[in-house]
């Protein structure tokens, strides 16, 4: 283990991960997540995942309260699939890291897609 690794590990995450988002699949988004200050499209390797709270809505939410759902992804892109009776509506979802000790770091800003 390197020593940075070992100094970060038990720290709550500061970063707000950054997401892009491939909608080239029928039914199905994929998020490539990275953290803010890097370019690489993998989560710095001191956290152990990231949070991911998102739903299909009408309208966009007022709060991170109504994505009720909540999907932890290790590893990007994180794959959403969904059922055709979706397809044309929107999913709105933000995100944060996740460190190896549990500690979790600040929400991202809201993202939204439409569902291709």
């Amino acid at each position: 283990m390197s020593s940075d690794y070992t100094q970060n590990a038990g720290n709550a995450p500061a970063a707000i991960p950054k997401a892009e988002i491939d909608r080239s699949l029928v039914r199905r988004l994929v998020v490539h997540y990275h953290d803010e200050g890097s370019d690489r499209w993998v989560k710095p390797d001191h956290l152990y995942g990231i949070e991911f709270r998102w739903a299909v809505l009408d309208h966009p939410p007022a709060g991170i309260d109504e994505l009720v759902h909540i999907v932890f992804d290790p590893v990007s892109p994180c794959l959403f699939d969904f059922d055709e009776s979706q397809r044309g509506k929107t999913c709105y979802f933000v995100m944060r890291w996740e460190s190896i000790s549990g500690k979790k770091g600040p929400w991202s800003g809201m993202y939204s897609a439409v569902i291709p």
